[in-house]
């Protein structure tokens, strides 16, 4: 094996001393802006640029050639030619070895594709099999073994995390490029800084250096040769091995801290595949950036749950770690595994409470327990001189009770008011909402009422949710003026957001009232249609009595190649365009839904999955389920109205689709359309309409 250079070799100590002490002068302050750092290094380019770019050029090569006898080229062979729709590529990538008895880590992207065998081309031109020893979902790695170590092995230095700095320069090294057999055994190489430290939830170092594919699993390393991090394709929002791919060679690039591999690598090869820890809890909804840490909804049987913490708990410290911010808990948590033990400091009132918990890798499916009603929602004030009806300014109306259900049987009826249950305080309708969400079916608790003058308390044993569709319901809301002040567009028009290329239609009935909570109604349509006027107003005159009459706005957002839908694509932009319809309207949280027909339905599938956050329902017609379901989250609610019919081809496949979502404990309503297939008739419409009108159900 080719020796690697010295650190002390004559090149690397005049290049580091000079380029050094240029970055000292302008980083003095570890706080030190990029702006100010990149201001002073070319300041002091304008004096002398040809003698700091040579001894950076020297410092870069010195770097590279230090590091280089510990960078493998990775072949792998056979496996999916696509992943999450993403096409992965058959050629060569790159490793890091990290441990002298022939232990190697690189990319989970490299490895997405699941590949038959695995050939390790190392420096001197020697390629050895390798098995995948373990995989780490938290951070996207992966741990390699070679099957045979011909020779002794380098093992890099590592930058311990307490000396990385914004603004340091990094550069991101990868073996793609190298011929095998070597001719010349160099890495390509991107060069940067680091812009950031604990991103993605406190995972990852962050560099502008360029990050691809090219150089996935390869290392990011300082200008001593020393490396920072493992360069992977990360997301904030997590998903599977290769979310975060589309940022690749864009100024925002990840490395997962070599410090960090190093400490887990004793589990690691025992063969143990490491997940992210859970501790079971939600979140008050509110601004996450700004917001306390204070807990909505306890998962039953969580390590939170075991440890006796309860909704309105404030979580002040993690692991050591101040926590003030909402996003701070996700940044405290991100570096740690299922089965790590952490310390957690709550407030309770004036009471301050320690916990010790240890994390887990998935939580019992969560099954919604059901109360069995309505709630009587409330017209919104638009001015301060607007009466307020006294029976709806606290407390929850009821606005209908469903049959055979817990409510029904405990006997509360329409028009009673919820003022409180288990003796804490009712304000409204999601303070009621978060306490159910937070209880499990065939929990009791104590419900008191006012129904007239009489104030009465009933014993109340939650259900799950029921599948079935009720009949005739009552008005949603009180009798309402006509609102005759300016009003936002109405009708038919379209919507475009400026940096996309997609178009929508949208529809907003004409009697809009910018007091009342209208649901949305986002339509994906059948691949290849929706591509002129007439089937545009086809559509809109299809659903235009429905939206007036079940206070409903209808978008129909058109997929960017008007002959397939592209969740990489399209998604982004179906988020813009409800982000934007929440901005102009009054929209109801609870009654947003994806629905969509053939490929349309499938697509509705992977965005209500992929955007929990802003779909509360799916309404799938002639589709099969897109991507794997999340599991059931107490704050994210989650509704399917699906199809079948007796000729369908996969009916079986259908069957066996809404069996797997029953098993993650959702609510599947299913509605025959008889031997062909076919869309809704008006009938059926109305029949959906009134199912989206229960989705605030509690």
């Amino acid at each position: 094996m080719t020796e690697r250079p010295s650190l002390n070799s004559l090149t690397m100590v005049l290049a580091c001393l000079l380029v050094t002490a240029v970055i000292n002068q302008s980083l003095a302050d570890d706080n030190a802006s990029i702006g100010d750092f990149r201001s002073s290094v070319a300041t002091t380019q304008d004096v002398q640029e040809p003698g700091i770019q040579q001894l950076l050029e020297a410092a870069r090569k010195a770097a590279t050639a230090r590091i280089s006898p510990s960078i493998v080229r990775i072949e792998t062979i056979g496996g999916l030619e696509t992943v999450d729709n993403v096409l992965i590529g058959q050629g060569p990538t790159t490793g890091l070895i990290i441990s002298a008895d022939g232990y190697i880590v690189s990319s989970a992207f490299n490895f997405a594709q699941k590949p038959a065998s695995i050939l390790i081309g190392l420096p001197d031109g020697t390629r050895v099999p390798a098995e995948l020893v373990a995989r780490d979902f938290n951070h996207k790695l992966v741990l390699l073994k070679l099957q045979d170590v011909p020779g002794e092995l380098v093992v890099p230095e590592v930058v311990p995390t307490d000396q990385m700095r914004v603004g340091q320069w990094a550069f991101a090294l990868g073996k793609t490029y190298d011929p095998i057999p070597p001719e010349v055994s160099q890495p390509n190489v991107s060069q940067g800084i680091i812009s950031a430290l604990n991103r993605i939830w406190g995972r990852a170092i962050q560099t502008d250096a360029k990050v691809s594919p090219v150089n996935y699993g390869g290392p990011l390393v300082d200008l001593h040769g020393r490396v920072s991090g493992i360069l992977a394709p990360l997301s904030p929002e997590g998903g599977s091995d290769v979310a975060g791919y589309q940022w690749y060679d864009s100024g925002i690039g990840f490395a997962i801290p070599l410090e960090h591999v190093l400490k887990i690598l004793p589990r690691w090869k025992e063969g143990q595949d490491l997940h992210p820890g859970i501790l079971g809890i939600n979140m008050r909804q509110g601004n996450q950036y700004a917001d306390a840490a204070v807990v909505a909804v306890v998962r039953p049987n969580s390590p939170a749950y075991k440890a006796g913490w309860k909704a309105n708990d404030k979580i002040v410290q993690i692991a050591g770690k101040t926590i003030e911010r909402q996003t701070q808990v996700r940044e405290a948590l991100g570096p740690y595994y299922a089965e790590d033990t952490i310390d957690v400091v709550l407030e309770r009132g004036d009471e301050t409470i320690k916990s010790k918990m240890t994390l887990v890798q998935k939580l019992e499916a969560y099954a919604r327990p059901f109360l069995g009603l309505l709630p009587q929602r409330k017209m919104a004030k638009l001015s301060d001189d607007e009466p307020t009806d006294s029976k709806l300014a606290a407390g929850v109306n009821i606005r209908y009770v469903y049959a055979e259900s817990a409510a029904e049987a405990a006997g509360l009826r329409a028009n009673d008011q919820v003022v409180s249950i288990d003796g804490r305080s009712i304000a409204d309708i999601n303070s009621l909402r978060e306490v159910i969400a937070a209880s499990q079916p065939e929990a009791t608790h104590l419900i008191a009422v006012t129904r007239g003058e009489e104030a009465l308390t009933f014993e109340v044993e939650l259900s799950s949710l029921p599948e079935s569709i009720p009949g005739e319901l009552p008005e949603a809301l009180p009798a309402r003026n006509a609102y005759v002040d300016q009003q936002p567009p109405i009708g038919l028009q379209h919507v475009k957001i400026p940096e996309f290329e997609n178009d929508c239609v949208q529809f907003v009935p004409h009697s809009y009232d910018p007091r009342v909570p209208y649901g949305v109604i986002v339509y994906f349509h059948e691949p290849g249609k929706l591509t002129s006027e007439e089937q545009e107003r086809a559509l809109v005159d299809r659903w235009k009595s429905i939206c007036e009459k079940h206070d409903l706005i209808l978008l129909a957002p058109k997929a960017r190649d008007p002959v397939r839908w592209q969740p990489s694509v399209d998604a982004e932009f179906v988020n813009k365009v409800v982000e934007k319809t929440r901005q102009d309207y009054h929209v109801d949280d609870q009654r947003v839904i994806a629905h969509g027909y053939k490929g349309g339905g499938a697509f509705a599938y992977a965005v209500a999955f992929s955007q929990r956050q802003v779909f509360r329902a799916v309404v799938a017609v002639e589709a099969g389920v897109a991507g794997r379901p999340p599991e059931a989250d107490p704050a994210y609610p989650l509704a399917f109205f699906t199809t079948t019919f007796q000729s369908a081809t996969n009916r079986k496949q259908l069957q066996q689709t809404f069996a797997a979502l029953r098993r993650l404990k959702y609510p599947v309503t299913v509605v025959d359309l008889g031997e062909k297939a076919r869309y809704f008739n008006q009938e059926e419409l109305e029949q959906l309409a009134r199912w989206v009108d229960t989705l605030d159900r509690i």
